[in-house]
């Protein structure tokens, strides 16, 4: 086990731990195509959550439909293209 900082660093760090993290297991799962563009998909996602949904939405509820709504439709999307 290899920490990354975690939540106890700044933004910036932790956007760096999730692209290692994605990268080895983009690596791990032996770097297809498929897997290579779910991992980025879901790094981009994290961070579009990470920088903009959270400025511009308070209310947690709000917020978390939000999300799962675009991620709704983006992961079809996604599916869609593969």
């Amino acid at each position: 086990y290899i920490p990354l900082g975690g939540n106890r660093q700044s933004k910036n760090v932790q956007l760096l731990s999730l692209g290692i993290t994605f990268s080895f297991i983009s690596y791990w799962h032996g770097l297809t195509f498929n897997v290579t563009l779910w991992s980025f998909f879901n790094f981009s996602m994290i961070v579009i959550e990470s920088l903009v949904f959270r400025n511009f939405f308070r209310n947690e509820n709000l917020s978390k439909l939000v999300r799962h709504l675009i991620y709704f439709y983006m992961s079809n999307k996604i599916l869609y293209l593969i």
